[in-house]
């Protein structure tokens, strides 16, 4: 059972560490910051964000990637987590382990050790609690290897991601070379003001809304997505992972044009055939023209 399809939310856009190298810095606002239009930043809910869900994402075809900022700050993370296991989705839950988060089978806790100040009392991060899976930055400027250790000995199951991906001198990291996604070929993005957009989180939010209830917009990904290409990674490297989410390599989506699925709809709310054809408009019927470009995988 493939995860085909990837929801990558945006839970909240604020966070408690200041980490080095943390690639959503520029992303990152004040807990109660307004957007221009005065809606907040971190303006998402359960009660939206669970009726859209149950409108638009099949758990059977979504696998649900939970981050931020820090998505454990968000007030209603322990019930919306409960309501996401009992639906039957899947996922994984980007936190740096600072505060209580429940676990669950569906959703693994994967915890980033670093060690960042803490922006409230300039103290360094402690050990690492409330994990599944903790994940070591391989950076030049941590002691990362003494993390490794430490995760080794204590019977921890950690990865350790190459900083290669994060910083453009290759030479400060092991060989490590990317490869074309291989699980994930389509992608929604929701972001903590409930704005939805395509693609990975350098795309710009499209103007669609959680609060008015609009379709996500499902978009391809570039052959190499680095967001991705990090959370494959993670996959296939975290100790017991494929086993218990049942990720099979014969079932894996190859990359390329021709195995992307047809038709697509693109931020003008067209369904576009591989030409780039408009073939139908938003709430049309496409069942006849998408059996034509489906894949036999």
């Amino acid at each position: 059972m493939s995860r085909k399809r990837l929801f990558e939310l945006v839970l909240y856009q604020s966070c408690n560490y200041k980490c080095i190298d943390c690639p959503m810095e520029k992303y990152l606002y004040e807990p109660d910051e307004l957007m221009p239009d005065g809606r907040r930043r971190n303006g998402i809910t359960n009660e939206l964000l669970l009726k859209w869900l149950a409108m638009y994402l099949d758990p059977k075809e979504w696998f649900i990637e939970i981050t931020g900022g820090e998505p454990s700050l968000y007030p209603e993370i322990s019930e919306l987590l409960a309501e996401l296991n009992n639906r039957g989705y899947k996922g994984i839950i980007r936190t740096n382990g600072s505060k209580r988060l429940p676990g669950y089978s569906n959703f693994k806790r994967v915890v980033a050790w670093h060690d960042p100040l803490d922006s409230e009392n300039s103290t360094v991060k402690q050990k690492p609690t409330r994990y599944d899976y903790v994940l070591i930055l391989e950076n030049p400027d941590d002691d990362w290897q003494e993390k490794e250790k430490y995760c080794k000995k204590n019977d921890i199951p950690y990865v350790v991601f190459p900083y290669k991906r994060f910083h453009t001198d290759q030479s400060q990291t092991s060989h490590y070379q990317p490869r074309p996604n291989s699980i994930f070929k389509l992608i929604t993005t929701m972001f903590a003001s409930g704005d939805i957009g395509a693609g990975c989180m350098r795309s710009e939010a499209s103007g669609k809304n959680l609060k008015n209830m609009d379709e996500p917009i499902i978009s391809t990904l570039c052959e190499l997505c680095g967001n991705v290409e990090a959370l494959e990674y993670f996959i296939f490297n975290a100790p017991g992972f494929k086993e218990a989410f049942e990720v099979e390599e014969k079932e894996l989506v190859p990359a390329g044009e021709n195995y992307i699925t047809y038709p697509i709809l693109n931020e003008k709310l067209e369904w576009i055939d591989k030409d780039h054809n408009v073939v139908a408009l938003l709430g049309e019927d496409i069942s006849n023209i998408e059996k034509q470009y489906v894949p036999i995988l």
